[in-house]
């Protein structure tokens, strides 16, 4: 795993635009395509903020387009840098950690996973606990069937669920 967030973090390229409206990825896209002039295709994923992570394809590209600056869009300022870190939990590629899990069905989503850290690089580690910090993870399905959005049970919808009492959307549990 670290080393596979290792080669994406080579690959890319993270840059924030200096706008006080909001980017689109679509117009961006557009843009960085004719500006840059790749020869391979450049994935943009946002961030949000209007940070933007470029993945490159080819690592010449990226020198190119990094040594190349300064880059405007929509005269704002685009600035580029190298992301450090190696994708491990606490330095996640984008917003998200995507992950395939199995899920029992006969029990309720979870909405939080909790994942306690632990030093396994450093020999001279204690048992203590103390210097150790729990991560606090919102998780967020994709692809699942229907499923209840009260009680967090995929065997039913909410609005068969004997716990839901007509509640708003705003005050269900899961969304």
């Amino acid at each position: 795993m670290k080393e596979k967030g290792a080669k994406i973090v080579a690959e890319c390229l993270m840059g924030k635009i200096i706008h006080n409206r909001k980017v689109h990825v679509k117009g961006l896209r557009i843009a960085i395509k004719v500006v840059w002039r790749t020869t391979r295709e450049v994935k943009i994923e946002s961030l949000g903020d209007n940070i933007f992570m470029f993945r490159f394809e080819n690592e010449t590209d990226k020198r190119r387009v990094l040594a190349g600056g300064p880059w405007h869009f929509n005269r704002a300022l685009i600035v580029l840098t190298e992301p450090s870190g190696i994708g491990d939990a606490r330095e996640c590629i984008g917003k998200f950690v995507i992950l395939r899990i199995s899920v029992d069905i006969m029990k309720p989503l979870k909405k939080v996973v909790v994942l306690t850290q632990e030093d396994v690089d450093n020999e001279e580690a204690n048992d203590d606990d103390e210097d150790k910090e729990d991560i606090s993870i919102l998780v967020v399905y994709e692809k699942l069937p229907d499923f209840c959005f009260y009680c967090g049970c995929i065997e039913h919808q909410y609005k068969e669920c004997v716990y839901y009492k007509s509640q708003s959307k705003d005050e269900l549990a899961y969304g």
